[in-house]
């Protein structure tokens, strides 16, 4: 085989083996970008906390993931304004501010063994695009926030999400960053959804 034609199907190879795709089988309602809303309170809104788990095992959150959280609650225009507890010493009228409680519980099966034989008959197939059997992770996600009045009155929403992971054998990472990007955005948005909902809770108002 001629040096060119073995980097064209080098290149082809690379290409197959770095596809992937998500597929969602469950959404929350609302899970659609959301438009804010036109009613709001002039209390802030502080997140407290934010408990993440994976399979049972407590992970810690990213800033990154905590930066989406707070720009989608203040999104809402629902509160005068929104921070983390680390950073609301100087919220005007903290006092008065609803709490806001975050939890992440996501099961993720990664088909161990079964991954395994397609791999070996990926391998046998030298990734022919006629042959070649995705790996398959399938994942489920709830999300719940918990708000708190300064009163103690309390709220409970929550979201959930079923999906699963397509990928060949190059394509697993950025099919867990593109699942984790979908499974955050509509999950915050079915959340943010339900927040605006309850306008009159937050004010104190009887609806």
């Amino acid at each position: 085989m001629k040096p060119k034609n073995m980097v064209v199907l080098a290149l082809l190879i690379v290409s197959c083996g770095c596809a992937h795709w998500v597929e969602i089988h469950q959404l929350p309602p609302g899970s659609d970008d959301f438009l804010p809303s036109e009613v709001g309170i002039l209390i802030p809104a502080i997140l407290r906390s934010t408990d993440m788990r994976v399979n049972g095992k407590v992970i810690k959150p990213s800033e990154e993931f905590i930066r989406i959280v707070l720009q989608k609650v203040q999104r809402t225009h629902v509160f005068l304004e929104v921070s983390s507890a680390e950073k609301s010493g100087k919220t005007k009228m903290r006092e008065k501010a609803v709490h806001l409680e975050l939890s992440v519980d996501s099961v993720i099966d990664i088909n161990e063994t079964t991954n395994q034989l397609k791999l070996a008959a990926n391998c046998v197939t030298l990734f022919l695009f006629s042959s070649a059997l995705p790996f398959k992770d399938d994942f489920d996600v709830t999300m719940a926030l918990k708000t708190i009045r300064y009163d103690g009155e309390e709220r409970y929403y929550k979201s959930r999400i079923k999906g699963t992971n397509s990928y060949h054998i190059f394509g697993g990472e950025k099919a867990r960053v593109e699942a984790r990007d979908q499974v955050v955005t509509k999950s915050l948005n079915s959340l943010m959804r339900q927040v605006m909902r309850d306008v009159d809770f937050f004010a104190m108002e009887e609806p």
